[in-house]
């Protein structure tokens, strides 16, 4: 397994190797983790030849344990992070904003997770699993109001369920939390700097212009809206995969 301790002296000695380090637990099996120095010696003192004495453990639980496999990951046992902490430091959140949280975010957010899942071979509920969560929002949505009627039917025939969808208002939270936000025109950055100025990343999906909105429209104007959106996100997506595995 691969150790990430915070503590400074045993990140300073981390550093100061300069090689990788092969290091195993301070306790035995099924011992608890011992919390200072005295402790961790009477259960291993016989097997060490240095040790070093940098005060009580600040937390002193156990550390937490996840494995990995491939592009997903799971939480083998809770310790100093739960499982709810693990999963936010592990996924990459993308936000996509239009106005009422209606039409063209919800197609973008359901199109992406959509796209997401086949590229990675998994079911799109799993996609947190796999260091993803894709939510959408509105700079005048009102909280928990349903996808249109129009872009509900046009997820529909491609297969997607999003009957579940509530709109949500942009807040300063949401948008410094996300780590990508995508936009569907120069209005709605604009409305998106206003709420959260410091936000990095603010794009339009598509760089070529705004993506028009299809609400009073019919059928045809919510499909040309999704393509739209469809083809933007065919764009984008390599460059959501591949950041989110850099990082």
């Amino acid at each position: 397994g691969l150790r990430c301790p915070d503590h400074p002296v045993a990140a300073r000695l981390l550093r100061e190797a300069g090689v990788p380090v092969v290091a195993s637990s301070a306790n035995r099996r099924g011992q608890p983790p011992p919390d200072h120095l005295d402790a961790a010696m009477r259960q291993i003192g016989t097997e060490v030849d240095y040790a070093f004495d940098a005060g009580r453990a600040r937390l002193g639980s156990a550390s937490t344990i996840v494995s990995v496999d491939g592009e997903t990951w799971r939480v083998e046992r809770e310790g100093a992070l739960d499982e709810r902490t693990v999963q936010r430091y592990a996924t990459r959140e993308i936000l996509f904003v239009c106005t009422g949280n209606s039409c063209r975010s919800p197609l973008a957010e359901y199109l992406l997770r959509d796209a997401l899942a086949k590229r990675l071979g998994i079911e799109a509920k799993d996609l947190a699993r796999a260091g993803f969560s894709v939510a959408s929002a509105g700079t005048a949505a009102w909280g928990g109001g349903p996808i249109s009627d129009g872009s509900l039917e046009e997820l529909r025939q491609r297969g997607i369920d999003a009957s579940s969808h509530a709109s949500q208002p942009i807040t300063k939270e949401l948008l410094t939390r996300a780590h990508r936000i995508y936009v569907m025109s120069p209005e709605h950055r604009r409305a998106v700097l206003d709420a959260a100025p410091d936000v990095r990343h603010v794009d339009l999906l598509d760089p070529a212009g705004a993506i028009s909105d299809p609400i009073g429209g019919g059928a045809s104007e919510y499909h040309e809206c999704a393509e739209h959106i469809r083809r933007a996100i065919e764009v984008r997506i390599e460059e959501i995969i591949d950041e989110d595995r850099d990082w």
